[in-house]
């Protein structure tokens, strides 16, 4: 056990480092004590577990030789830190302490404490070591948005990339996104928004796991949204043409299931055999884009005769892809395939509405198709939901649109009236 006893004030240094230690013994114990002064000047108390004296004088002379190291080295260890800090002061009052040579005076003073090196990370380094942590447990089409929004991203930031991660500022996250803002193109701003969620999901990893004070991504407030173009749906005489438009049998296919069934471009492409059952003439689908930590709902989809016609042209296995030959690839490339075929065959990508507004028709307006057909056909709204895997109202209505026909349709079962001209 080991007593501490304050010595009357502080002893000078050299006086402590001379003293000696004494052995004494207890009247209840038959091991000798020994009392000594530690490196920070209390005098110590311990047992030394010796019965004989020698060999207590060799452990207390032991202990007291670490004290005294222990306390050369302290003094060592002040010294030098405080050089770097008067180093430090020095560049301070000549003007020249910039954020390069603060960092290095903190880095030293770090090491020379912790005998590690101060653990930090450039912004570019550490959204590729984010990415890199993610990659294991996102799918491929997430893991691709990432990659894409990372290297966007890097590419706005300029020089900034190189900053130390710490000293990333509010002020630089706002002129990222302002950059991303103006650097955009063509592409909406909801484009831009998913970027820059990428980024702030990145930068609050980064303050959880205490490499920055402050998340500065908070600071960074999206871009207003009432740029993006309303979307509508396909003719089925203008999907027709786009089914003969294109002679390779799987985009045929691909089209068809995408009108007549509703599904999304990525849960085609990337169907397997066993979501296909042909002798119940459906596809057993959980589809890809769902709500994060809801339980995952599969969809049973009722399908026609001519897409068991395509889906046989494939070649019906026991497994694996049903369209091999573009389940590899990124949806940006079967978007612009999709294009291509549009303007090839002359179905146009952007039509004016009834009330005057400019609406995009692109691959996804298939899905828009599918609900718009089956409202009109007055097919129940619960119903509807289930096939398109919607679970609010307000998202249906979004797709469930009634056309231009059906609404002067219903207009023309009104009570008609005589009108006598004046």
């Amino acid at each position: 056990m080991v007593r501490k006893k304050p010595l009357t004030g502080r002893a000078p240094v050299a006086f402590m480092l001379a003293l000696m230690a004494t052995l004494f013994k207890r009247n209840n114990s038959p091991y000798w004590q020994t009392a000594y002064i530690d490196r920070r000047g209390d005098r110590l108390y311990r047992s030394t577990g010796k019965l004989k004296k020698t060999d207590a004088r060799a452990v207390a002379a032991k202990w007291e030789l670490e004290e005294k190291k222990g306390k050369v080295h302290e003094l060592s260890l002040q010294t030098e830190l405080a050089e770097i800090v008067a180093r430090a002061a020095v560049d301070a009052n000549k003007g020249s302490l910039t954020v390069d040579k603060a960092r290095s005076y903190v880095m030293q003073l770090f090491e020379i404490s912790n005998h590690e090196e101060l653990p930090g990370y450039s912004l570019e380094g550490w959204l590729d070591k984010w990415l890199e942590d993610k990659a294991p447990s996102l799918k491929l089409k997430t893991l691709t948005r990432y990659k894409s929004s990372i290297r966007a991203v890097k590419k706005a930031l300029g020089k900034n990339a190189r900053l130390p991660l710490e000293l990333f500022s509010t002020q630089h996250a706002k002129a990222l996104r302002d950059k991303l803002d103006k650097t955009k193109g063509a592409a909406r701003n909801a484009t831009v928004n998913v970027k820059l969620t990428d980024f702030k999901a990145a930068m609050t990893t980064a303050h959880d796991e205490g490499l920055t004070e402050r998340n500065v991504g908070r600071a960074i407030r999206n871009l207003p949204e009432d740029d993006s173009k309303l979307v509508t749906h396909f003719e089925p005489k203008e999907v027709q043409i786009l089914i003969d438009g294109t002679k390779k049998t799987d985009w045929k296919a691909v089209i068809l299931i995408a009108a007549t069934t509703g599904l999304r471009l990525s849960d085609i492409v990337g169907m397997k055999w066993s979501s296909v059952h042909l002798d119940k003439q459906c596809l057993v689908v959980s589809p890809e884009k769902q709500r994060k930590g809801k339980v995952k709902k599969t969809v049973n989809v009722p399908i026609n005769e001519g897409v068991i016609k395509l889906l046989n042209l494939q070649g019906v296995k026991k497994s694996g892809y049903v369209f091999p030959n573009l389940s590899g690839k990124t949806t940006a490339t079967h978007s612009t395939n999709f294009n291509n075929l549009m303007s090839g065959t002359g179905v146009p990508k952007t039509v004016t509405l009834d009330n005057g507004q400019e609406a995009s028709r692109s691959f996804h307006s298939l899905r828009h198709s599918f609900a718009v057909w089956l409202r009109n056909a007055d097919v129940e709204r619960d119903v509807r939901k289930s096939l398109m895997a919607h679970s609010s109202d307000k998202v249906h209505e979004i797709y469930a649109k009634h056309d231009a026909a059906a609404l002067r349709k219903a207009t023309s079962k009104l009570p008609e009236f005589d009108i006598t001209a004046p």
